[in-house]
Parts: structure tokens; C-alpha cells; sequence
């Protein structure tokens, strides 16, 4: 038997956990860029914990989200209209 896939475009999963309370929250995206990935922080930070004193974030390896300035410079890129 020869058994063959056809594939039907990608998709990016965003996955942040709380292991101590646990809970997980899954962002789907079409692409992960530096400006996904910064939109995602944002949301965890100003949506979700906005009164959190700190957030510890830990991170894989994968590019291009594992610069630390990018949320700064896309934050600063998907802020100014146009």
C-alpha cells in the first residue's frame, strides 16, 4: 500500500503555559514572523496579565523570534499606521 499526503497550506502555533495554575492558551497565526510573535508578547502582557508585577518568559530556539529586541521594534512597526 502506498499511502501519499497532500498538503494544504501552514500554519503557526503560539503556545504560552502556566505550569503552576494549569493553563495553556494557543494563538494560531498564518506565519511567524518577529511582528507575530511581538503581537502574541503583547497580548500576554496587556490582555491577559495586565496587572502582573513580572512575567517570566522562556523561549525555544526558533527564528525569528529568539532576539530579544524584536518585540520592541515590532511593537514600534505595527504601532505606526501605513
Amino acid at each position: 500500500m502506498s499511502y501519499e499526503r497532500e498538503r494544504r497550506g501552514t500554519a503557526n502555533l503560539f503556545l504560552t503555559y502556566e505550569p503552576w495554575v494549569g493553563q495553556r492558551h494557543v494563538a494560531v497565526t498564518e506565519q511567524r514572523t518577529a511582528v507575530d510573535f511581538a503581537q502574541e508578547v503583547r497580548n500576554l502582557l496587556e490582555v491577559r496579565y495586565p496587572h502582573a508585577e513580572k512575567v517570566i518568559l522562556v523561549m525555544d530556539n526558533l527564528n525569528p523570534i529568539n532576539s530579544l529586541p524584536c518585540p520592541y521594534w515590532a511593537w514600534a512597526r505595527s504601532d505606526t499606521p501605513g
